[in-house]
């Protein structure tokens, strides 16, 4: 039973899409990585903001979720930074990478 497809709309058996799954993922580069690593923070930094926004209007049951929010969204702030960071320097790097193969 093959439900995968390809760019041009040939069907995939498991294996195969796993064959190229698997070469897929061994071809990421480091810059590639922590870019989505960087969207995925965006993300889970709106959830947090989110959820201190829904659980505010609740504060009287809710304060210790609140507090633990709060907790989870400086955390998510200072590995954004980070993630920022490492970012621009693996940019950098690839662009140096890629300038001297064209030389």
């Amino acid at each position: 039973m093959a439900f995968w497809k390809d760019k041009q709309g040939k069907q995939l058996t498991r294996a195969e899409f796993m064959v190229r799954w698997k070469k897929g993922i061994a071809d990421v580069t480091p810059y590639q990585q922590v870019k989505m690593q960087v969207r995925s923070t965006y993300l889970m930094i709106a959830g947090f903001i989110a959820g201190i926004i829904i659980t505010f209007l609740s504060i009287k049951t809710l304060w210790w979720l609140l507090l633990i929010l709060i907790g989870g969204l400086g955390i998510n702030v200072m590995q954004l930074i980070s993630m920022r960071q490492k970012l621009a320097a693996f940019k950098l790097w690839e662009e140096q990478m890629q300038g001297g193969k064209n030389k």
